[in-house]
């Protein structure tokens, strides 16, 4: 049963969106931003807002609130994604803006990111290798950041609030792949992590590498970023960035 405020519109934070009426509803409400492709963690569940309960892939989608302009995030299972993203006018294959999960051995791909910086001939229809990408280093240890930090929430069910700044970050970081990340964007994601359970990222990567045996050395290396906030935080001392390492 949905649940219904003073003006009797939906609160999509309690309802399922399951049928056709309910997910034209869904897309009146929502302006479509982006939607991030994961797998679950092994042994782990996540539960779709269709009231699924999703065991394989599942998919997050960042939308715009038309009542308070604020970005939110939904998970979807397979079916409800291919169903909402035609609602919304636009093509499953490519509006995924990439697949990643950094505990599998298979390279990560990306969609459609960043095209307007690359030529033709590094571009590819079915998704780009991360790896063949010219990151800058603190940019690709900035993003995998955010992918442990994304990893540990589902692992640690911290997904039932709401994570789209994580996704935010993740989205600025991979359009300007190509430069060093801004203090900005790097003391929220920072900020955002403290609201975790743990109190650092080494206590985070020990916890994660121990339960994944295909976790990868890369994300353990945080030099170049690391570089950038002490540089940071000697010109700013009265409002320096955390030391989260």
């Amino acid at each position: 049963m949905g649940m219904f405020n003073e003006n009797n519109s939906i609160n999509f934070d309690e309802k399922y969106i399951r049928g056709d009426k309910e997910q034209k509803e869904f897309i009146e409400r929502y302006i479509f931003k982006s939607v991030h492709k994961h797998k679950v963690i092994a042994d782990k569940e996540m539960k779709s807002f269709s009231g699924a309960v999703i065991t394989d892939v599942f998919y997050v989608f960042l939308l715009e609130d038309k009542t308070d302009k604020k970005i939110k995030n939904f998970i979807f299972g397979k079916d409800s994604f291919k169903s909402l993203v035609e609602k919304y006018g636009l093509d499953p294959k490519s509006v995924v803006r990439f697949y990643e999960n950094p505990l599998e051995s298979a390279k990560r791909r990306f969609f459609g990111i960043g095209k307007k910086h690359r030529t033709k001939n590094e571009i590819r229809s079915n998704g780009e290798n991360i790896e063949e990408l010219k990151w800058h280093e603190a940019a690709k240890q900035l993003y995998n950041l955010i992918e442990l930090i994304i990893l540990h929430w589902e692992d640690k069910g911290l997904y039932k609030g709401n994570v789209s700044p994580l996704y935010m970050q993740r989205d600025h970081i991979i359009t300007y792949y190509y430069c060093a990340p801004y203090p900005k964007i790097i003391r929220k994601t920072i900020n955002t992590f403290s609201k975790g359970n743990e109190k650092t990222v080494k206590e985070m990567i020990d916890n994660l590498s121990k339960k994944n045996p295909n976790f990868k050395k890369e994300y353990s290396d945080f030099s170049k970023l690391k570089e950038i906030i002490t540089k940071y935080n000697e010109q700013n001392l009265e409002k320096p960035i955390l030391d989260i390492f």
